[in-house]
């Protein structure tokens, strides 16, 4: 799944793993913040060989997220560890913000011979942001700097949810939906 922060990924991935009859293991790009020291995560000038956020003093908005090497293989790491456990039979759920297309290629390319299908996650700028500061755990500012790269992308997704009004339950389903299809579709090839 691919989505703006405060899109509803992590909810819809609950769902689906509550929904489905498939057992599911979810990693998401909070997984990642979680794991990384907490001082290499943050506003401050010390911040640099890690992961960033540039505060514009006049405002206090976020107006940058900067990612040192460091944080970057560590990124690049936890796809590599999503394939793993697929390729050990593992059904996984991977959220991730991600708006770069080279990126999201080589997804399709890594899993190949998966049942793989890319998720866009959407949700208006206002629910996002309001969904920001209600969570407590996020800087404000970044589902506005998301939001704005998401615009700009244009992916040919195998489904677009908006968690804007729908319920995370009934975007599950389509998703459940979609990949039961994949899977009959792939059975039928291979017979």
């Amino acid at each position: 799944m691919n989505g703006c922060a405060s899109a509803g990924k992590s909810t819809l991935a609950k769902a689906i793993q509550e929904l489905s009859e498939e057992k599911f293991l979810y990693v998401g790009i909070d997984t990642l913040f979680g794991a990384l020291p907490r001082k290499i995560v943050g506003s401050d000038q010390k911040v640099e060989e890690g992961f960033r956020y540039v505060i514009d003093p006049k405002t206090g908005d976020l107006i940058e997220m900067k990612v040192s090497p460091y944080a970057g293989l560590v990124f690049s790491c936890l796809l590599k560890v999503v394939k793993l456990l697929a390729d050990n039979g593992l059904n996984v759920i991977f959220d991730e913000c991600n708006f770069y297309r080279e990126l999201i290629d080589n997804y399709r390319t890594l899993f190949a011979g998966h049942n793989f299908i890319m998720i866009s996650v959407k949700c208006d700028l206002a629910t996002m942001e309001k969904r920001e500061k209600l969570r407590g755990d996020r800087v404000v500012g970044m589902a506005k700097i998301f939001y704005q790269k998401e615009k700009d992308f244009h992916y040919p997704y195998d489904l677009s949810v908006d968690t804007t009004s729908e319920s995370p339950f009934a975007n599950a389903q389509k998703i459940l939906q979609l990949l039961k299809e994949k899977k009959t579709q792939a059975s039928t090839k291979n017979n």
